[in-house]
C-alpha cells in the first residue's frame, strides 16, 4: 500500500468503484464528472439539474466513445494541483470542470464532488444536489 500523507493507503483499484468501458461522447476527456444520459456518458456541468446529474470521474480513455469512471473510493493520481484543504464541486461553467467555489448563481446546481488526498488524488464522495433559488 502507498504512503499518503504518512499513512498507508489501499490504492484506487482497491477502494471505491469503477465503472469499466462505458460508452461515452468524443467531448468527455480523462478528469471530467459525467453523467450518464440513454447509455452514454458526458461531461457535467452546474448550469442546470439534467446536466448537474453527475455519477464520477472520468479514470481513463481506452478509445473515443469509451471510457473507464470511478464512482466512489480513491481516484487514480489523474488531477495535478489539487488543494487538499478544501472541497471541490462540479463547475458551472467547464463541461466536466471542477471548481473551488461551490456555484452561487441563481438555477445552478451545487454538486460536491470530493476532497483531495494529495494534489494529485481525490476522494470521490459525490453529495445531494442542491439548486440555488
Amino acid at each position: 500500500m502507498p504512503l499518503i500523507n504518512s499513512q498507508l493507503l489501499p490504492t484506487p483499484d482497491q477502494v471505491g468503484l469503477l465503472i469499466s468501458d462505458q460508452l461515452c461522447d468524443a467531448s468527455v476527456y480523462v478528469g471530467a464528472l459525467v453523467y450518464i444520459e440513454g447509455g452514454t456518458a458526458f461531461n457535467g456541468l452546474a448550469d442546470d439539474m439534467s446536466t448537474s446529474k453527475v455519477i464520477g470521474i472520468v479514470e481513463d480513455k481506452s478509445s473515443t466513445t469509451t471510457c473507464d469512471i470511478r464512482i466512489g473510493g480513491l481516484s487514480d493520481e489523474i488531477f495535478t494541483g489539487l488543494d487538499d484543504n478544501n472541497n471541490y464541486f462540479l463547475s458551472p461553467s467547464v463541461a466536466g470542470g471542477i471548481t473551488l467555489t461551490a456555484p452561487n448563481t441563481s438555477n445552478h446546481v451545487v454538486v460536491k464532488i470530493g476532497n483531495p488526498i494529495t494534489d494529485k488524488i481525490m476522494l470521490i464522495g459525490i453529495e445531494v444536489r442542491a439548486k440555488r433559488s
